[in-house]
């Protein structure tokens, strides 16, 4: 039915923003979250009742959590619509991983009340009811569980929303905790293990695991995470495929919400190149990669001296002596200053994360090697750091 609706109301058109149709998107997977969510905890909590099942109560107050984060996925989704003010000048985006965020605090918090009960039960355990109702529920539980899982799967992956592939995580983990229960039921009267308590001790593990995984899932972009290798090997080559770009470096993702990303860039272009031309290349740039990536975009312009070939002989000496200190290391905004007695490298070098050599020691160490093997050089090094992992 959700997605019934979604491929009959909210089809993608020229007139229609994506962030604006990702948000309703949003909306649609959350309302139905919460009607579904609070219609199982009804039935649920009812049969834990009459049944007297620990295990039966703990995945009614399972369902009755995710209701709760449904209302929150439809708040996130629904302030993310906001239009950037003066307050938040690029937009409310990131409030949809507040919500994944709360979202997953809840999830933990409901693990961890129900982990107590079910001690509880196993302390002091009570005689369980069974009865054909109670397997109804439970069996129609997981077939509208499966239905969520399908139905959050398929839309996070259309609209690329962390909120939504949570509910889908949750819902995979309700789908397993209730068959742990349903089986636990049908064992009930052939045993005097206490499998009701145990069967609730390992519905709140699965709460508090789904929930721990969902919270890492949303602090990371919060946070600030590397971008995704293949966008930036994407904007590298995009960038790279333009005729006059000598090389292309300082890459950073600005990511202010699904939907909402900023790209910034240097980009070497030959020093012989004209002011005007080379404006117009880094316009042209601009132009492509805010189309093809549907962001905005800002370049700034490094010039570089492509026909001395002592500047290039120099650059691939530095550079083949950084690679053998680290092979992450990359070096970019190389020049050359002659005096009558030396010649000044002036170039910045990017450690990469993974390198066990602080930015001093790598700038001695680097400025060493050039210096012994061309005396008359001296380097003024200039250590960055990435902002993209370092496959990236």
């Amino acid at each position: 039915m959700v997605l019934l609706i979604a491929s009959l109301f909210l089809k993608q058109t020229h007139d229609i923003p994506d962030n604006t149709l990702r948000g309703r998107y949003g909306m649609l997977c959350g309302a139905a979250g919460i009607v579904l969510n609070v219609l199982l905890f009804i039935f649920k909590i009812l049969a834990g009742i009459l049944s007297r099942s620990m295990a039966v109560t703990a995945d009614a107050f399972n369902n009755l959590s995710d209701a709760s984060a449904s209302i929150i996925t439809v708040i996130g989704f629904k302030l993310s619509l906001k239009r950037p003010d003066a307050e938040h000048p690029f937009g409310h985006g990131r409030s949809e991983y507040i919500a994944g965020l709360i979202i997953s605090l809840l999830i933990i918090v409901t693990g961890i009340e129900l982990a107590r009960s079910s001690i509880m039960e196993l302390l002091a355990p009570s005689p369980v009811e069974r009865s054909a109702v109670l397997f109804v529920v439970l069996g129609v539980s997981v077939l509208v569980k499966t239905y969520m899982l399908a139905y959050n799967y398929i839309i996070a992956r259309r609209v690329r929303s962390t909120a939504l592939a949570a509910a889908a995580r949750d819902s995979a983990g309700d789908i397993a905790t209730t068959l742990i229960v349903l089986a636990a039921m049908i064992a009930v009267p052939y045993t005097s293990f206490p499998v009701d308590g145990v069967a609730g001790g390992v519905v709140s593990v699965f709460i508090l695991y789904s929930g721990v995984q969902s919270a890492v899932k949303t602090i990371n972009p919060l946070l600030g995470q590397p971008p995704d290798s293949a966008l930036v090997q994407a904007i590298a080559a995009t960038v790279c495929a333009h005729a006059s770009v000598v090389g292309v470096h300082d890459i950073i993702v600005h990511d202010y919400g699904p939907g909402r990303t900023m790209i910034s860039l240097h980009v070497e272009l030959p020093s012989s190149d004209s002011f005007t031309h080379a404006h117009e290349v880094v316009d042209q740039l601009e132009h492509e990669l805010s189309k093809r990536f549907h962001c905005a975009t800002l370049i700034h312009m490094d010039p570089t001296d492509v026909d001395d070939p002592d500047v290039a002989s120099l650059r691939t000496l530095v550079a083949q002596e950084a690679a053998t200190i680290h092979k992450g290391i990359s070096i970019h905004d190389f020049r050359i200053v002659r005096t009558a007695r030396r010649v000044k490298l002036i170039f910045d070098a990017v450690n990469p994360y993974s390198s066990i050599l602080d930015d001093e020691s790598l700038r001695k160490t680097l400025a060493a090697r050039v210096q012994a093997l061309r005396p008359e050089c001296r380097c003024v090094i200039t250590v960055d750091r990435p902002f993209v992992s370092d496959e990236g």
